[in-house]
């Protein structure tokens, strides 16, 4: 998984090294989204994963 800038994404989607999940992107100033399906809700490796990206954000 990757959080880029198109700039930087596109040379690994164009040698088939990244797929895009969002086709179009989301406008925005200073923030990032955390989004997931409600199946995902109770999976533990996902909990831990939200956990861990919330604790770069406040320690940032």
């Amino acid at each position: 998984m990757a959080l880029l800038p198109s700039y930087l994404a596109q040379p690994e989607i164009d040698e088939g090294r990244l797929q895009p999940i969002l086709r179009a992107g989301v406008p925005g100033e200073g923030a990032y989204w955390l989004a997931w399906p409600d199946r995902r809700q109770g999976d533990p490796a996902f909990a831990r994963f939200r956990t861990w990206i919330a604790d770069q954000v406040t320690a940032g």
